[in-house]
């Protein structure tokens, strides 16, 4: 009996006093053939036959005809192994996609036997939005380097599989937003600009490979600042993110003493030009 290891286990194995020859001479040997063999998980008759050989006058010569022999099989059984495989911890910044991940690592006190690796058969664990964790919980098979499940003859696998599951988190997406900056005459009218561009921002600069929002999200505002007479002023707006149906989606995003850059609102100066009266 053994631990499946990709090796054969040999039906002429010695193990727990066996084979034994009762009634044979001592002085006389024996040689296995017809061997049996087990290589795979299950149980398997051992009929493995022997020959019994004698040295005469220097010489090897089989004796088995002088010995009536008769046979107690015994069984070769070879069980699973069983492996613990742990599914890697993994974050990921928002971006509105499921996120998932197939990493994965061999930690238990017996390995993958050499030749051997994962295969996924179903991703269970996925996350999009911030604001949690899910387990990653990943089904796998072992395959060998065809990519062919370890399996027995009756298509049962040589593995038993045990997991310890990491989990999956999904960060808030780094944003910059800056506000409009815009002028007008003084004409006693109050003006806002609450346009703003929005910004990806990847380790600590603009990335221009990706979209600030992703999806259908776009900024609302909720509040804007306003200017009335001749000023100069930051223009201070805020915002929530919403989707395409106007659900808040703004916990996705990271908003900070960083995610702003303000804008300017000035009203400058309207000429007037007085005359005065002319008068005789």
């Amino acid at each position: 009996m053994k631990i499946y290891d990709g090796s054969p286990l040999l039906g002429d194995a010695i193990a727990d006093g066996l084979p034994s020859f009762d009634g044979k001479l001592n002085s006389e040997t024996v040689k296995p053939y017809d061997v049996s063999s087990l290589t795979d998980y299950g149980v398997l008759p051992n009929t493995t036959r022997y020959t019994v050989w004698a040295v005469r006058e220097g010489k090897e010569v089989e004796t088995t005809g002088n010995y009536v022999i008769s046979y107690t099989d015994g069984t070769l059984t070879v069980n699973q192994r069983e492996i613990t495989i742990e599914t890697l911890s993994a974050s990921h910044e928002y971006d509105g996609e499921k996120f998932t991940s197939t990493a994965w690592k061999d930690v238990g006190d017996l390995k993958l036997v050499a030749g051997h690796t994962l295969a996924v058969v179903d991703v269970i664990g996925e996350i999009t939005d911030v604001g949690s964790e899910v387990v990653n919980e990943v089904i796998y098979k072992v395959v060998d380097k065809n990519g062919n499940e370890v399996v027995n003859g009756g298509n049962l696998p040589n593995y038993i599989i045990k997991y310890v599951y990491g989990t999956l988190t999904v960060t808030p997406r780094i944003i910059r937003i800056t506000t409009a900056t815009d002028s007008w005459v003084y004409d006693a009218e109050e003006h806002f600009n609450d346009y703003a561009d929005c910004v990806h921002i990847r380790g600590g600069a603009e990335d221009d490979t990706a979209k600030g929002l992703v999806l259908d999200h776009k900024l609302e505002t909720l509040t804007y600042e306003t200017v009335l007479d001749v000023d100069s002023k930051p223009n201070v707006c805020t915002y929530k993110i919403v989707d395409g149906s106007g659900s808040d989606v703004t916990k996705n995003y990271l908003f900070d003493d960083n995610t702003y850059e303000y804008g300017t609102l000035t009203v400058t100066k309207r000429p007037l030009t007085i005359k005065t009266a002319t008068d005789y």
